[in-house]
C-alpha cells in the first residue's frame, strides 16, 4: 500500500493496515528505523497476571494499550498454574 507524508510530517495508516491491527485513536505505537526501513508495532506495556476466582486474567497496569504477553509470563503462568494443580494431590 502507498501512503504520502503530508507538510507537517504525519503518515496516515491506511484504513486496511488500522483494522487488522486493531489501531484506534490515542493507540500507542512503537515506532524505529532500521536498515532503510520503518517499523511500526504496539509499544510494550506492563502487565501483569491476576488471578480472579479459578481463571487469571491478564491486566494492563496503566493505560489502555494492547498488552504484550511475552513469553516468560506465559511460562510463569503455566507453572504457577501447574503447581497449584500438584499441590492439590499432596
Amino acid at each position: 500500500m502507498l501512503a504520502t507524508i503530508d507538510k507537517a510530517g504525519r503518515l496516515v495508516i491506511p484504513k486496511a493496515i488500522r483494522e487488522a491491527m486493531s489501531l484506534q485513536p490515542g493507540t500507542l505505537l512503537d515506532i524505529s528505523f532500521s536498515d532503510g526501513k520503518i517499523f511500526i508495532d504496539y509499544a510494550p506495556v506492563d502487565v501483569e497476571v491476576r488471578k480472579v476466582g479459578k481463571i487469571r486474567v491478564l491486566h494492563v497496569k496503566h493505560g489502555d494499550a494492547r498488552p504484550i504477553m511475552t513469553d516468560q509470563l506465559i511460562q510463569d503462568t503455566k507453572d504457577e498454574i501447574r503447581h497449584e494443580r500438584e499441590a492439590r494431590w499432596v
